[in-house]
């Protein structure tokens, strides 16, 4: 079974939520049966990469940091930009540029080359904007096009759910964000027929549950491999075409839940292994929302002279520690950063998810009256460019993570 990594400490990217059980170091980890070592790297970025992986199903960018003593290290980051076509994962970590003096926290991935592929885990930049609409690289905010999403679900489900109780939980999560924005919004989803599908930009928005292996099909190395620490993970992909008018526009959703490193359970039960429960409800409705192209609702810094970045009102985002320093408003929402083992309150959405988010992004004054798959192929680029490396995309990334909560 392939190694899995996980993101280490609690502060990472502006806008990341590192996994925390009580305590703010990398340490604290070890609550949640995980032990991670990683080697902190400090140097340039003298190149970055973004190519499709070899299925053609994600991408992938692949860079070089250099240290003052002359050493280079390979690391590996889901994400980056190719003809045109962006790709953002939740979770994931901003990705590298050429000439940035960076300090990177990474685990090694044991690798059949003469040097390692490391993971990176965490990270300090300059500050990246945030705002609880989730954007592109120019700064677009990214957006569907279309006023229906089509959703299919993985007809392979999860071991961890007797019978097709997990298919029903899913129809479930998407009937609940559609009567919730009913009223207010345009948008609303469309449930397909259960076939056996694989995420990438293909057109088909899957939920599909990894009971195996918590690492896309065709991860060049383990350090492509997903953080155990994430329950679930949405990665989008858009167009990433700065100065068109379609810039940020949505062309595949698909979420993944992780069955590996958690028990998935609906109403408390599960058949999975005895460890943290992962309520399907609660993680899926988080993770809709980034589907439809939300952020969170509260920002982790990682320098001290970092700017502290705005929401779409021009109101500063609230640090998310000390969290007894945050409103209810912030904590108890859907898109908050954090969620405990069997914790079920986002499964049930908040204002702020629903007239504050969705309804904002996508009015019902503003329906543009045409329910279709987004068309992938643009200006004559292909999604299927396996192997062809594009310009990098600059992305601020931020997933939903598990804490332990410590009684003894």
């Amino acid at each position: 079974m392939r190694s899995l990594a996980l993101f280490a400490g609690v502060v990472g990217l502006a806008g990341v939520a590192i996994l925390t059980v009580g305590a703010q170091d990398a340490t604290a980890q070890t609550a949640a049966g995980i032990a991670v070592p990683t080697d902190l790297i400090t140097g340039q970025v003298i190149s970055a990469e973004a190519g499709w992986t070899s299925g053609a199903r994600k991408i992938v960018t692949r860079s070089v940091i250099r240290t003052a003593d002359g050493i280079e290290h390979r690391v590996h980051q889901l994400g980056g930009t190719v003809d045109g076509i962006g790709m953002r994962v939740y979770p994931g970590t901003t990705l590298l540029q050429v000439g940035q003096s960076v300090q990177v926290t990474t685990r090694s991935i044991p690798f059949a080359a003469s040097s390692p592929v490391m993971q990176v885990v965490s990270q300090r930049l300059p500050g990246a904007l945030f705002s609880v609409r989730t954007k592109n690289d120019p700064g677009v905010p990214l957006y569907w096009s279309a006023n229906c999403i089509f959703i299919t679900p993985d007809s392979a489900g999860t071991s961890h759910i007797a019978g097709d109780g997990e298919f029903a939980a899913i129809q479930g999560v998407f009937s609940h964000w559609a009567t919730e924005m009913n009223d207010c919004s345009y948008m609303t989803f469309s449930m397909e027929e259960r076939v056996s599908s694989e995420v990438g930009l293909d057109g088909v928005n899957v939920v599909k549950f990894r009971d195996s292996e918590w690492c896309p099909p065709d991860a060049e190395t383990q350090a492509d491999c997903y953080s155990p620490g994430a329950a679930g993970l949405t990665t989008l992909f858009f167009r990433n075409t700065s100065g068109k008018s379609n810039s940020g526009e949505i062309l595949d959703a698909d979420i993944e839940l992780n069955g590996v490193n958690f028990a998935i359970s609906v109403g408390g039960v599960s058949e999975g292994a005895p460890q943290c429960l992962s309520d399907l409800a609660n993680t899926l409705t988080h993770e809709v929302g980034h589907l439809l192209g939300m952020d969170h609702t509260c920002w982790v810094p990682q320098d001290e002279d970092e700017v502290q970045p705005v929401d779409h009102t021009g109101t500063l985002v609230p640090r998310c520690f000390p969290a007894s320093s945050l409103q209810p408003y912030i904590t108890e929402a859907t898109m908050y950063n954090f969620q405990e083992c069997g914790e079920t309150k986002k499964a049930t959405l908040h204002d702020d998810d629903v007239a504050d988010g969705v309804c904002l992004m996508y009015p019902a004054d503003d329906d543009p009256g045409v329910c279709a798959v987004p068309k992938i192929k643009n200006d004559g680029c292909s999604a299927s460019g396996g192997g062809q490396f594009g310009p990098l995309a600059l992305l601020g990334l931020a997933f939903l993570a598990f804490r332990r909560r410590r009684h003894s």
